[in-house]
């Protein structure tokens, strides 16, 4: 789960939207995915980021553009660790995965 998503200080969070029910899915994919693992598949993760100047989010009237820009994507802002980071923009704290979410056995 990445911070933007399910982190107080994350996208969602600072766009007023109630976190706790996409926190309580954490632990349950958790268990899933270890399965999963377990079975012998593979777990391939995603993620969703930005380049930095939003060349990668389409221009000013793109659908995914629009959806985005009322939840201030690419907006600075001070995360939670103090430190500085843009909104689902990549190297930034808000798009990692939070220290809570299942991680993949590979180093990201």
């Amino acid at each position: 789960m990445q911070h933007d998503f399910g982190s107080p200080g994350g996208m969602f969070d600072r766009a007023g939207v109630d976190i706790v029910a996409i926190q309580s899915i954490v632990h349950p994919i958790a268990r899933v995915l270890e399965a999963a693992r377990n079975a012998g598949l593979s777990v391939i993760y995603t993620r969703q980021e930005h380049n930095p100047d939003l060349s990668d989010a389409g221009n000013d009237h793109a659908p995914h553009r629009i959806k985005h820009r009322r939840m201030s994507v690419g907006r600075n802002v001070v995360a939670p660790d103090g430190s500085e980071s843009r909104i689902l923009v990549r190297d930034t704290w808000t798009p990692r995965s939070s220290p809570n979410s299942p991680r993949s056995r590979a180093t990201w």
